[in-house]
């Protein structure tokens, strides 16, 4: 799931839904949250924890992409395939 996140943000840098991820949503929980190393990578590559208002005005934790680096997030891209084609 962390290869698809930070795929989606290469492929398609101007599509907002790709940066903001909702803490609540329980693929997100279970298969990111979870894993110290999988939120270090997100924080690396410079998503942040923030509160975000839906379209109710309740807010949810969200981890949002707040830098803009594409090289980055390239090399993050090739660090995560390089440690799952592996397995």
């Amino acid at each position: 799931m962390l290869l698809k996140i930070v795929r989606n943000i290469i492929e398609q840098p101007n599509e907002m839904k790709f940066k903001r991820l909702r803490k609540a949503n329980p693929a997100i929980k279970c298969k990111i949250l979870n894993f110290a190393a999988a939120v270090e990578i997100l924080s690396v590559v410079g998503f942040v924890e923030e509160m975000v208002s839906e379209g109710t005005g309740a807010q949810e934790p969200y981890l949002v992409l707040k830098r803009n680096d594409p090289d980055l997030l390239l090399i993050a891209k090739f660090m995560i395939e390089s440690h799952t084609t592996g397995s």
